[in-house]
């Protein structure tokens, strides 16, 4: 990832390069107990799903920041839709 981009927001931070389309979810235990960062890795899962088309060509990670665990689906939903407009040409 060192030779990759990076972009980010309040939610997240997205580190990709070209690749096949595999990603990588990290939740730092500044977002809460194991079951709050496991329910922000699926609703990412979820989200990043509808999405897979489009990043079809990048390998990435996604990094939450602490803020994404006071947000519910919608407020994360936007937050990775704005860096797959920002991520993809």
């Amino acid at each position: 990832m060192k030779a990759g981009q990076r972009i980010s927001n309040q939610t997240l931070t997205f580190h990709f390069v070209a690749g096949s389309g595999r990603f990588a979810f990290i939740t730092p235990k500044s977002l809460g107990n194991a079951v709050r960062r496991n329910l922000v890795r699926r609703r990412g899962r979820a989200i990043l799903s509808a999405h897979i088309e489009t990043l079809s060509t990048l390998d990435g990670v996604l990094r939450f920041h602490p803020a994404a665990s006071a947000q519910n689906f919608d407020e994360i939903s936007s937050a990775i839709g704005d860096l797959v407009k920002r991520a993809t040409p």
